[in-house]
């Protein structure tokens, strides 16, 4: 696979192999931020989790280069310094607190959309 760097550029989408582990986190985290704002994002939202989800993913790949034990050049520092401070703005449009659970259907509610389904 392709080297992806802390840098955005067009072609970076096309380096993300499905079966790899940067495409596993960038999929966990669309899902897991659609399911903290309450499944069915807004399109402001859904911006907002897949540009939190790229942001994750560089985050990750400078995380690893330094568990690997290669330091970060200065550029890179100044990149994940960039890259923290965007994922906390995103997030915090995104709201820290989970959307409130689906209020459940009354039976009359239920009742009166399966009519409607059947007409």
């Amino acid at each position: 696979m392709s080297k992806i760097s802390p840098t955005y550029g067009p072609e970076s989408a096309a380096k993300i192999d499905g079966r790899t582990w940067q495409a596993r986190l960038l999929k966990a985290t669309r899902r897991n931020l659609t399911a903290h704002v309450g499944g069915s994002p807004s399109v402001t939202q859904r911006a907002l989790i897949d540009r939190a989800a790229w942001v994750t993913l560089h985050l990750a790949v400078l995380d690893k280069k330094t568990v690997d034990g290669m330091p970060l050049t200065t550029p890179e520092q100044v990149a994940y310094t960039s890259l923290n401070a965007t994922l906390a703005r995103c997030m915090a449009r995104l709201g820290t607190q989970p959307a409130a659970p689906p209020k459940p259907k009354t039976l009359a509610e239920h009742l009166a959309e399966r009519a409607g389904q059947a007409a």
